[in-house]
Protein backbone atom coordinates (compact mmCIF):
# COMPACT_ATOMS: atom_id res chain seq x y z
CA UNK A 1 0.00 0.00 0.00
CA UNK A 2 1.40 3.67 -1.01
CA UNK A 3 0.51 5.95 1.77
CA UNK A 4 0.26 10.12 0.44
CA UNK A 5 0.26 11.07 4.57
CA UNK A 6 1.81 8.34 6.57
CA UNK A 7 2.20 10.68 9.74
CA UNK A 8 -1.82 11.71 9.10
CA UNK A 9 -2.53 7.67 8.87
CA UNK A 10 -0.30 7.09 12.36
CA UNK A 11 -2.11 9.82 13.99
CA UNK A 12 -6.25 8.42 12.93
CA UNK A 13 -4.68 5.05 14.19
CA UNK A 14 -3.08 6.74 17.47
CA UNK A 15 -6.45 8.22 17.99
CA UNK A 16 -8.68 5.42 17.20
CA UNK A 17 -6.39 3.12 20.08
CA UNK A 18 -7.13 5.98 22.39
CA UNK A 19 -11.15 6.19 21.99
CA UNK A 20 -10.96 2.25 21.84
CA UNK A 21 -12.99 2.23 18.73
CA UNK A 22 -13.59 -1.56 17.56
CA UNK A 23 -12.36 -1.98 14.12
CA UNK A 24 -15.52 -1.65 12.59
CA UNK A 25 -15.39 1.61 13.95
CA UNK A 26 -11.94 2.63 13.62
CA UNK A 27 -11.66 1.37 9.93
CA UNK A 28 -14.91 4.10 9.39
CA UNK A 29 -13.29 6.68 10.92
CA UNK A 30 -10.18 6.84 9.02
CA UNK A 31 -12.14 6.47 5.82
CA UNK A 32 -14.29 9.31 6.90
CA UNK A 33 -10.67 11.12 7.19
CA UNK A 34 -9.79 10.58 3.75
CA UNK A 35 -7.79 7.06 4.52
CA UNK A 36 -8.44 3.67 2.85
CA UNK A 37 -7.40 0.60 4.92
CA UNK A 38 -9.02 -2.83 5.44
CA UNK A 39 -9.39 -5.56 7.92
CA UNK A 40 -7.11 -7.86 6.98
CA UNK A 41 -7.20 -10.88 10.47
CA UNK A 42 -9.47 -11.39 13.00
CA UNK A 43 -8.17 -12.69 15.78
CA UNK A 44 -11.81 -13.38 17.68
CA UNK A 45 -11.16 -11.62 20.64
CA UNK A 46 -13.95 -9.79 22.90
CA UNK A 47 -14.07 -6.34 24.91
CA UNK A 48 -17.53 -5.58 26.30
CA UNK A 49 -19.42 -8.35 24.73
CA UNK A 50 -18.27 -7.39 21.14
CA UNK A 51 -15.59 -9.04 18.96
CA UNK A 52 -12.35 -7.19 18.25
CA UNK A 53 -10.51 -8.02 15.39
CA UNK A 54 -6.89 -7.61 14.66
CA UNK A 55 -5.58 -5.22 12.78
CA UNK A 56 -2.68 -4.95 10.52
CA UNK A 57 -1.61 -1.50 8.99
Amino acid sequence: MSLKDPEKLYDLIKECTVRRLLTEESLGYIKQNGMKLSERTTDGTKRNGKTRHKKEF
